[in-house]
């Protein structure tokens, strides 16, 4: 969504990290459990008008709490009590927690993104355009 937005408005620089373009490339468990744990969530009224990032995200099999510990066991030799394991694991806690979603934006990453892989078929349009 970053990418998309960087097309329509001037910016200067973006960056992104673990930035998706094909969906259908993720589990088709996790993108069902998504779908089904986001239209079950829609039945309900909207208690705010954001959704948590949480929430949008598929589901991997493993808590924020667990994933630097899960992501250090790739890293063999890296101390997770040193300065370096300490920013790993800081850099994996901020890369999970994310922002909450107005709930329109929510919507688009559930449905068009993870649900219909619109950018990976190429059929996803961003402000009407290409």
């Amino acid at each position: 969504m970053a990418l998309a937005a960087a097309n329509i408005v001037p910016v200067e620089r973006l960056a992104t990290l673990a930035a998706p373009w094909q969906f259908s490339r993720y589990p088709d468990q996790s993108r069902s459990a998504l779908l089904a744990l986001w239209r079950q969530a829609r039945r309900q009224p909207p208690r705010s008008i954001c959704c948590p990032w949480k929430f949008c995200r598929p589901p991997s099999g493993r808590s924020t709490r667990t994933a630097p510990s899960a992501s250090l066991r790739h890293l063999p030799g890296l101390d997770p009590d040193s300065p370096r394991g300490r920013r790993f694991i800081a850099l994996e806690q901020w890369a999970n927690e994310g922002e909450p979603l107005p709930l329109p934006a929510a919507r688009e990453l559930v449905e068009d993104l993870f649900g219909a892989d619109l950018p990976g078929t190429g059929s996803w349009r961003v402000a009407g355009g290409r």
